[in-house]
Formats: C-alpha cells, structure tokens, sequence
C-alpha cells in the first residue's frame, strides 16, 4: 500500500503567514481613525441656525460696535460709522449676497459634467468619421459594377 502522506501535494492549502501581529498592526491606525470617525458621528450636526425673533431683539439691545474705516491719509477727520451686526447678517445687503452666491454656484459647470459631454461629442463624431469610411469603400464597389437594363416588355 501506498502512503496516504505526499511530500508535495497537487492541491497545496494556504497557510497563514508566519508573523500575523506583523500584517495586522499596518491594519490598526486606519481601523482606529475610522472608528473614532464613526463614534464622532452622532455629534456632528451642520444644520444651519435660524434665529428667533428673541435672539434678534437681544441683538438689537446690545451696544453697537463702532466701525473705524480705514484712513487713506491723515487729514481726513471722519466719525466712527456705527456698525450693526445683525442687520448686516439678515438685512436686504445680506439677502443680496446670499442670492449672488447662489446664482453664481448655479452659472459655474460641474466639470465632471462638462468633460463628459465634451467625451460624448468627439465619441459620437469619432462613431460617424469612422462609418463614414467604411461606407465609401462599399459605395465604390457598387458604382463599379454595370447595371444591366432588360428591356422592357410590350
């Protein structure tokens, strides 16, 4: 009888490397940085804060910062221009710039977008040249052989 046992078998298992702490401790920071991520979650919140009409009336009370512009020359002699806080966040001026910001974020193209409509058109262009001269070598052939006319019966 033979030996169950081979010295090299045809179908080898795989074994596990000799040192496993040593692939698993390049595993452990980023496991950790994804973890603490991932644990911070819940506390994340990027809701935007709408005021109450309490919050803007506290603002209103409080005394206004004075605004000193900057001076081009030493002469000028110029008071201080009183500084609102509240009304430069949710004033008309406010309300501009938020709806400048969003027309401009509107008018500027995706370029991920931009480039696959770009692709799209030299890929369709590409499609066409390519039919195009396979479609004349065949035409030419066709113009080559003579058309035989029958005559026509009575």
């Amino acid at each position: 009888m033979a030996d169950s046992r081979q010295p090299f078998p045809s179908n080898p298992q795989p074994r596990p490397a000799s040192n496993l702490d040593v692939s698993a401790r390049k595993r452990r920071p980023v496991l950790l940085a994804v973890a603490a991520m991932l644990a911070c979650l819940p506390f994340a919140n990027a809701t935007p804060i709408e005021p109450t009409a309490k919050q803007i009336l506290k603002e209103m009370q409080r005394p206004q910062i004075p605004f000193v512009p900057a001076r081009v020359g030493w002469e000028s002699a110029q008071p201080a221009v009183h500084f609102n806080l509240t009304l430069e966040q949710y004033g008309p001026q406010a309300t501009a710039r938020a709806v400048r910001a969003s027309l401009l974020a509107v008018l500027m193209p995706d370029p991920m977008v931009a480039a696959s409509l770009l692709f799209c058109i030299f890929a369709l262009r590409w499609i066409r040249m390519r039919k195009q001269t396979t479609a004349e070598p065949q035409r030419a052939e066709t113009a080559e052989t003579p058309h035989l006319q029958m005559p026509r019966a009575a």
